[in-house]
């Protein structure tokens, strides 16, 4: 993602969100450190030899400076050395709320088609998952109140024993 341009160059408005911002800073430290400071320090990925630009698009020295990093957090997609080895792998997530997604009902059979729309691909998961979620409840439930029942006990009270008024 380093080599693509951004839309904009928002040094040349630095001064004026400066002024916008005023005392509200982001940084407590601001006034004790140096802005020539580098906060971060990297090889770049690409040789630049023209250096008549104020600013280079292919090495974000913007961020460098503790100001600029401060005032342009949303630049923060430039530290990423190598993007491609740090990518994770894609989960992908089934929509259940599709409207024409049609549930097994109590007998839990999937309806047969062999258009994906209107199977139970989605919501026959989602159906499956609550019916455990609701027996796993119900048993802990049950021995919340077993438990219950036996600590609270009057004493004198076992198992049997009812107390009649």
């Amino acid at each position: 993602t380093s080599f693509f341009l951004q839309p904009y160059n928002k040094s040349l408005y630095k001064d004026f969100f400066n002024f916008l911002m005023g005392e509200l800073s982001f940084n407590p430290f601001k006034k004790s450190l140096d802005e020539s400071l580098f906060l971060f320090l990297w090889k770049p990925r690409k040789k630049i030899t023209n250096t008549d630009y104020t600013s280079f698009f292919f090495n974000p020295l913007n961020l460098s400076f503790l100001d600029s990093f401060f005032y342009y957090s949303d630049n923060l997609w430039s530290l990423a050395n190598k993007v491609v080895s740090s990518r994770r792998k894609k989960i992908y997530v089934t929509k259940c709320s599709n409207r024409a997604a049609v549930t097994a009902g109590w007998t839990f059979i999937t309806p047969f088609s062999s258009n994906m729309k209107y199977s139970g691909f989605g919501a026959q998961d989602v159906l499956l998952v609550a019916v455990v979620l609701a027996g796993i409840s119900t048993t802990i439930s049950f021995t919340n109140l077993l438990i219950t029942r036996r600590t609270l006990v009057a004493p004198g009270l076992r198992n049997r024993r009812v107390l009649i008024p």
